[in-house]
């Protein structure tokens, strides 16, 4: 699910890259998918305490307690890649853009 997760969040980057709109339009439209963006986390930690659950509940210890950290885990990784390495540096190079504009 988070690695799903990760690919739409990509697919989505792409197509406000592609976009014909104003670099001001972008900036508002990335603004407008942290949600998206953030979905991993939420998954991740649903994951999390869905394993703590069936940890209380049919006693499986080691599954589901190396479950809810896996699952937390790759929340945290696969959010932070998509933000920090693909979103960032698009919304810097947009700032840039539109900085370059306003000083013309």
């Amino acid at each position: 699910i988070q690695l799903i997760i990760f690919v739409l969040g990509l697919l989505k980057l792409k197509s406000i890259k592609n976009d014909e709109g104003s670099t001001v339009m972008k900036l508002r439209l990335l603004e407008n998918e942290e949600n998206l963006f953030d979905t991993g986390l939420f998954v991740g930690l649903g994951g999390t305490v869905i394993s703590l659950i069936l940890l209380n509940v049919w006693q499986l210890k080691e599954a589901s307690l190396v479950a809810a950290y896996a699952s937390t885990l790759f929340g945290i990784l696969f959010v932070a890649v998509l933000k920090i390495g693909f979103v960032r540096p698009y919304r810097n190079l947009l700032i840039r853009e539109q900085e370059m504009i306003f000083e013309e």
